[in-house]
């Protein structure tokens, strides 16, 4: 994300996007990294901040895309002039097959759970392996 002196031109803020779009894709690049999920980041001259995000049919690396994804977003607001654009990606290639925050529930139940790897004695003869917080 960029901040910079307000600015209300519309061509001026899709040119700044376009950098912004161009640096996240040479980043992922260099980290071997393609998402799909593309989250918009305004901030405006009043300092309101709003975020809009988009799911790409599928992964992406490619600043052409991501700058065409963030362009969709940035054109639905018509914001007012803005100090701050941010682009960020998401829902990495082979990351997470199933995207979103873990619930309480699946948090307890991982708690309870016994650790990988360690076992208990079960009454079948075999040696309990000591467990140490």
């Amino acid at each position: 994300e960029r901040t910079f002196p307000p600015i209300a031109a519309p061509g001026a803020m899709e040119a700044k996007l376009g950098e912004i779009a161009a640096a996240l894709a040479e980043h992922m690049r260099r980290e071997g990294l393609r998402g799909r999920h593309v989250t918009l980041k305004l901030k405006t001259a009043k300092f309101e901040l709003f975020q809009r995000s988009a799911l790409l049919p599928g992964f992406t690396d490619a600043p052409e895309t991501l700058l065409q994804a963030g362009l969709r977003l940035l054109r639905a607001e018509r914001p007012a002039p803005l100090r701050l654009l941010g682009l960020r990606v998401a829902q990495f290639e082979g990351c997470l097959a199933e995207p979103g925050q873990a619930t309480l529930s699946q948090v307890l139940r991982a708690a309870a759970s016994p650790a990988p790897g360690s076992q208990t004695n079960d009454g079948e003869g075999g040696e309990a392996e000591e467990n140490n917080p």
